[in-house]
């Protein structure tokens, strides 16, 4: 810096419009609701593991995993409009 200064070079650093936050747990932490939904999700895996082809893993493409993962999802959501 005064390398440049003294040759008389002027800094062009724009200003930062907006400080953004930093990441991290926020100021103001609800854990009622955070309970709820990691209670939630939970359930969700729960009810997914429940599938043995996707809880132990057999297939070796993860295309086909995948799309056994969302079929899963999908007889889940059945289960769940049937009631």
């Amino acid at each position: 810096m005064m390398y440049l200064g003294s040759r008389g070079i002027a800094a062009r650093i724009k200003e930062r419009a907006n400080k953004k936050r930093r990441p991290g747990r926020p100021s103001l932490f609800d854990y009622e609701t955070y309970t709820k939904v990691r209670s939630s999700v939970e359930r969700f895996f729960g009810w997914l593991k429940s599938f043995r082809r996707i809880q132990t893993r057999y297939d070796r493409l993860a295309s086909t995993y995948l799309g056994f993962v969302q079929l899963g999802c999908v007889m889940i959501l059945m289960r769940r409009v049937s009631r």
